[in-house]
């Protein structure tokens, strides 16, 4: 059930004292002048809440993890690399994905138009990757009514960016007619 808030203030006004008095955040008209030894009746409507049951999806601390795991395959072969198995659990297991030698990749999905990036997130795939892999973050934006993704981001630090878009084997990304 929930609480409600009962507010009463007093206010010292020219007329004499009155209660001002505010409850589940309406503010109710002013009762008042009061005098010694007097009672106020004061009607509060309490308007009953209509709580909507939310049927929690079943097995949905399952299903999050199935699409995690379906991610992180999805990243590895993208990469022409590995899931990493048990990724977190175990020592020496970091990273959702990766390419040996190549990148570190933690994966990331949200139902929602929008993803928070925390430093710490970056930092962390970054103490992950081993020396000379590219650090990155893949956040999928999915639809929560089919589940599908609409769009995949991979957030890598700024000077790997600049060293993948320097490097003298860098695809424009334009067909090269094949």
């Amino acid at each position: 059930m929930a609480t409600k808030a009962l507010y009463i203030l007093p206010v010292q006004t020219d007329r004499g004292v009155f209660l001002r008095i505010t409850f589940d955040g309406k503010e109710l008209p002013a009762v008042g002048p009061l005098q010694d030894e007097t009672g106020f009746l004061v009607p509060i409507e309490i308007e009953e809440e209509k709580v909507e049951e939310e049927y929690p999806k079943k097995n949905s601390a399952r299903r999050t993890r199935q699409r995690s795991i379906r991610q992180e395959n999805l990243i590895a072969k993208d990469i022409g690399g590995r899931r990493q198995f048990a990724s977190g659990a175990l020592p020496g297991r970091k990273g959702d994905a990766y390419k040996e030698g190549i990148t570190r990749v933690e994966a990331k999905f949200t139902y929602a138009n929008s993803y928070r990036l925390e430093l710490n997130t970056m930092l962390k795939a970054g103490s992950e990757a081993k020396h000379g892999e590219i650090p990155a973050v893949v956040v999928d934006f999915v639809d929560k009514s089919t589940s599908k993704t609409i769009e995949k981001l991979a957030i890598v630090y700024y000077a790997d960016w600049k060293r993948l878009i320097n490097a003298d084997d860098y695809d424009s990304g334009l067909p090269d007619g094949d």
